[in-house]
């Protein structure tokens, strides 16, 4: 299946699941969404000046 880049003038992709078709909606600006992501830290081997947080 072919990946979908959009237009230049269009940075969002909304997918809505409420038809068959894949591509319900497009827009130039999406707003009242907010995504929040759980990390856990994890420190280095060997290296312990550095801790990655990764998500869990």
């Amino acid at each position: 299946m072919i990946d979908y880049y959009p237009p230049l003038g269009f940075y969002y992709k909304v997918e809505f699941g409420i038809s068959k078709d894949k591509n319900d909606a497009r827009f130039q600006s999406v707003s009242g969404l907010s995504v929040e992501y759980d990390y856990e830290n994890f420190k280095e081997g060997g290296e312990n000046r550095f801790e990655h947080k990764l998500p869990v």
